[in-house]
């Protein structure tokens, strides 16, 4: 079969290989027909790092890919909640140990034994992807295999606003970064019935050019920024997002939300790891920071649902898709940030 494999810790050794189709390992796994995958910013900062430290999230050699949708190509003998021909997606951690208190509460990804797909372990980046079969969740008819593949990214969103940030309907949230996050989750805070507004660039024009068609207010960062907030919502906002992942834009949010405010920190920034905070300020305005990562089960579910009801929201956000040979060009244009969601097909 055609991959796409990261082959060693070196930054951006990456191949497109023909290899052997997998075997499932065990009688509870399925193996998967991938129809998308799409392509994450980490899996761009992950091409361009260096991986060798102990706690790189890349563990090479390895097959990336985490974001995908796809057919149940074939089962174990002890799996009989999907079948053969079943449209699925599958959630990214395996082999959660299932008696921690992190597993009991759904926070798969806090295990300390889990597995990552596309990262730990084979991923979506192939025309075959093995996994255990519990995480597949089948998805509906009526929702396309190619929006499907936007459930990862979707329920990520979704622990942001719902689960973490507990966003309501009728509170005024302000959403930095119109990537495919930040608009997952100005599209998560509407159906929610909350008042989204988008936080980006002259350079992201065209992206928010689209969101605002899709009815979020969306405005250009600059010094009047807190102005602007008022001026639209009549008052700062009940909460912030930060979707970037940068220290500039983590201030930014504290000066947008109000008293009893709330900033959901959805991205980091790897390299300035040591953020300044002025800690008074924050005691005395009483604003939470809520630091969001990863994904729980129920987002998935959450997401495939959400994914059906707004498909022709979602499906906006949708950008060009590549065959996998072609995975330079579909990277590059990633990272060239002038495009949605970029889809690989293998």
């Amino acid at each position: 079969m055609k991959v796409l494999k990261r082959i060693s810790s070196r930054p951006q050794d990456m191949k497109f290989l023909d290899i052997p189709e997998p075997v499932i390992p065990r009688k509870d796994w399925i193996k998967v027909k991938v129809a998308y995958a799409g392509i994450c910013g980490s899996d761009i900062k992950m091409f361009h790092k260096d991986c060798s430290e102990a706690d790189s999230k890349l563990k090479p050699p390895v097959i990336p890919g985490h974001e995908s949708s796809g057919i149940v190509w074939e089962t174990g003998s002890e799996v009989y909640h999907v079948k053969a021909g079943d449209r699925v997606v599958c959630h990214t951690m395996a082999d959660p140990c299932g008696c921690c208190e992190y597993c009991l509460t759904g926070n798969w990804g806090l295990c300390s034994k889990r597995k990552g797909i596309g990262s730990d372990i084979n991923g979506a980046f192939a025309e075959y992807l093995i996994c255990p079969a519990k995480n597949a969740i089948k998805i509906p008819d009526q929702l396309s295999l190619k929006t499907a593949a936007l459930t990862e990214p979707l329920a990520c969103s979704i622990r942001m606003i719902e689960e973490i940030g507990n966003i309501r309907r009728g509170e005024t949230i302000v959403i930095f970064g119109p990537g495919p996050i930040g608009a997952c989750c100005a599209l998560a805070a509407k159906a929610a019935g909350a008042v989204p507004m988008m936080v980006g660039t002259e350079h992201s024009g065209h992206r928010m050019k689209i969101l605002a068609d899709l009815g979020i207010q969306c405005v250009t960062n600059d010094e009047n920024l807190a102005y602007r907030v008022k001026e639209i919502f009549g008052d700062l906002a009940d909460a912030a997002v930060d979707a970037v992942g940068s220290e500039k834009v983590f201030h930014q949010a504290f000066q947008v939300v109000r008293k009893l405010g709330r900033v959901i920190i959805g991205a980091a920034d790897e390299v300035n790891k040591d953020y300044s905070v002025n800690m008074q300020k924050v005691f005395s305005r009483q604003i939470k920071i809520l630091p969001a990562c990863s994904s729980t089960p129920k987002g998935w579910h959450e997401a495939v649902n959400m994914l059906k009801q707004y498909q022709d929201e979602f499906e906006k956000i949708l950008g060009k898709e590549y065959p996998l040979q072609m995975w330079r060009d579909a990277f590059q244009k990633a990272e060239s940030r002038e495009d949605f969601k970029i889809m690989l097909r293998p």
